[in-house]
């Protein structure tokens, strides 16, 4: 069984075994240095953290970045990033090996290693994050699969 769910990494502290969980993810802009990013991701667990470690162990630097990029590439799925022509950037490790190298390493953190955290988006809503960790807990307390449908109508209530 697949889930469609994607969720703030916050709101659940493991990733789920069945595939098709996304995590939101926002870096805040930090001026002189790059611009909000909103993206979905999925996060590397223990296992996946540890072998990117060991293959990356004793290689170049920029043998290093090139691996990095292909893991991040693998793991966003969707992003807001523009090109230089404002227009929506590849998910491709080509683009991200071109980032500056702080959003680079923030995003690597984020998504690879479980180092750094997302910054909190000021577009999530209170209710809205209330809502969504509740179903998400009360789903893992019961077993139960919470559908997109069903936490969004738990927020409007």
């Amino acid at each position: 069984m697949t889930n469609n769910h994607t969720v703030r990494a916050d709101s659940i502290c493991y990733v789920p075994k069945d595939d098709g969980w996304t995590f939101k993810g926002y870096i805040a802009p930090v001026e002189n240095l790059n611009p909000e990013v909103r993206f979905t991701y999925r996060p590397c667990i223990p296992e996946e953290r540890s072998t990117v470690i060991s293959l990356l162990d004793g290689k170049d630097a920029d043998v290093q970045d090139q691996q990095i990029a292909k893991v991040l590439a693998a793991r966003i799925k969707t992003w807001d990033v523009k090109d230089e022509d404002g227009k929506a950037a590849p998910i491709s490790s080509e683009f991200i090996r071109r980032l500056q190298f702080q959003l680079f390493d923030r995003m690597a953190g984020i998504i690879i290693y479980g180092n750094r955290i997302s910054d909190t988006d000021p577009e999530w809503k209170e209710e809205e994050k209330d809502a969504k960790s509740d179903a998400k807990f009360n789903a893992i307390l019961t077993g139960t699969p919470v559908t997109e449908e069903e936490v969004e109508a738990d927020a409007k209530n």
